[in-house]
């Protein structure tokens, strides 16, 4: 380890009064004489001084960032002692990265703001966002919705802060493979517990308290007050870490392209283990849009790669056989979702809503009413965050169409801004792996990024993506990723 070569660990006296204060804290612990939360500060503190170097790395640092975001909830948590104000745990995390990542810009030399194919487009998404506030505010203030604005900005503004971060930290391929691969085994995790969920009703992630004692719980999921309840057919429709199972299956979708790359450029066939692991993760959501991004994933890779998509094909057989016994009737209550007694009709008439609900419509039956609203204010729409779908100050049903929901926000610029990013990606993505000489130059990773970012650009089409904390930082880390890529390969390039 880095760590061990550290002037830390070559000082001897050092090393033992930092396993002496481990032992002391761990002996307290033991006899209960101080709370649990001390003892587990304590504890970190002690392995900070240890292991600060490595600990602050940047990438360890975007590391821990992508592991509370994959594996603890968002919103069901938030750290002790600040009840008066929620502070989730990937709340304080950004917060943290962010002042470190100012102070890195003022004195480290290494770190320093990168230009990015995609720097224009995040650019107008921010503008358009203020933009549609600010000339929105009198009917914000009529509503009373400051605060609910205000929220949502900085919810965006630290998805945005996230990509600039990564871009300017991560300055290597490997450190590039290592993020790749600890996003790739954390998903993983987050699948099996998914499948175990649906085995037993149990979502494990409810219980992060009862290992980290510095979390308290804040809004636990009640599947009851979904239309569906989190069921379909007999089958319990999981949510793992996720805040809702259409969620949960998005982002193992996202992911999984990102594991048939590990597994490709792997020598180990257990990283082939990865890609179907996350498949049956996503399919345990028994989610329709699940199996659509699966479906845009797979044509991705059959339009850049199709030689290679066609020897994978022999491995769906089994792994459908796997799903059947793992979570069984599933494949046939998805098979009755897409296609359910009575045709398309039977379809149509199940997408245009439950009649009376307050909190949901139908995919089809909110579009009237949205472009009816839209055409009031077509060019910046009714502002950001200016739609509360829960709380108190509810005036708005969930839409399940992340465009159309972008569309009566921020009007027709905001959609054309958001178009605009994934097209400039998709395309330098796409014709990255078109140019690598082959999949050791890194062709096949350009081809799974394409994929991941495609396959959740249609996803926005199904549910209101963005509004899922964990899909939106996913979405700007994978893209950040992605631009470092760009850059590396731009920078070994022979001059010319």
């Amino acid at each position: 380890m880095q760590v061990l070569a550290g002037r830390a660990w070559r000082a001897p006296g050092a090393s033992a009064w930092i396993l002496l204060t481990a032992a002391v804290f761990l002996a307290l612990a033991a006899r209960s004489e101080v709370p649990e939360y001390y003892v587990t500060v304590g504890l970190f503190t002690v392995l900070l001084a240890a292991m600060h170097r490595t600990l602050l790395a940047w990438p360890t640092l975007v590391g821990v960032l992508i592991l509370i975001v994959l594996l603890v909830p968002a919103r069901r948590f938030t750290l002790i002692g600040v009840a008066s104000f929620e502070l989730e745990p990937y709340r304080a995390f950004v917060l943290f990265l962010a002042a470190g990542w100012v102070a890195a810009l003022l004195a480290d030399p290494r770190v320093r703001l990168r230009r990015t194919s995609v720097d224009k487009p995040i650019l107008a998404i921010a503008l358009v966002a203020l933009a549609s506030v600010v000339l929105n505010t009198g009917a914000i203030a009529a509503q009373v919705l400051q605060q609910e604005v205000v929220k949502s900005l900085f919810f965006l503004f630290g998805y945005l802060l996230v990509f600039f971060v990564v871009v300017s930290v991560i300055r290597t391929r490997a450190a590039v493979d290592r993020l790749l691969a600890l996003i790739v085994v954390s998903a993983c995790l987050v699948a099996a517990l998914s499948v175990f969920e649906s085995r037993t009703g149990t979502n494990v992630f409810s219980s992060l308290p009862r290992v980290f004692p510095f979390l308290q719980y804040n809004f636990l999921l009640d599947p009851t007050a979904d239309l569906n309840q989190f069921q379909r057919g007999d089958r319990l429709r999981t949510y793992g870490s996720a805040e809702h199972p259409i969620a949960l299956g998005a982002m193992l979708v996202m992911v999984l392209p990102l594991a048939i790359y590990l597994a490709s450029r792997s020598r180990s066939r257990l990283w082939w283990g990865a890609p179907a692991v996350l498949g049956v993760g996503a399919l345990a959501t028994v989610s329709r849009t699940a199996v659509v991004m699966l479906l845009v994933v797979g044509l991705v890779f059959l339009w850049l790669r199709p030689r290679q998509t066609f020897k994978l094909w022999p491995m769906v057989v089994p792994a459908l056989v796997v799903v059947h016994f793992l979570i069984p009737h599933t494949l046939g209550i998805i098979k009755s979702s897409f296609f359910p007694e009575g045709g398309v009709a039977a379809l149509v008439e199940e997408q245009q809503g439950f009649e009376g609900s307050r909190r949901s419509g139908g995919r089809i039956d909110d579009l009237g009413p949205t472009v009816a609203e839209v055409s009031t204010k077509p060019f910046l729409g009714l502002g950001y965050g200016t739609r509360v779908i829960d709380g108190p100050k509810a005036n708005a049903r969930i839409l399940d169409n992340q465009w159309l929901g972008t569309l009566l926000e921020t009007g027709v610029v905001g959609v054309v801004a958001w178009v605009w990013l994934f097209v400039v990606f998709l395309r330098r993505m796409r014709s990255a792996a078109r140019e690598a000489r082959d999949d050791a130059d890194g062709g096949l990773l350009f081809v799974a990024l394409t994929a991941s970012a495609a396959s959740i650009a249609l996803g926005m089409l199904l549910f209101d993506a963005l509004g899922f904390v964990q899909i939106a930082f996913l979405t700007f880390i994978v893209m950040a990723l992605g631009c470092v890529l760009l850059r590396l390969r731009a920078e070994a390039a022979p001059a010319t």
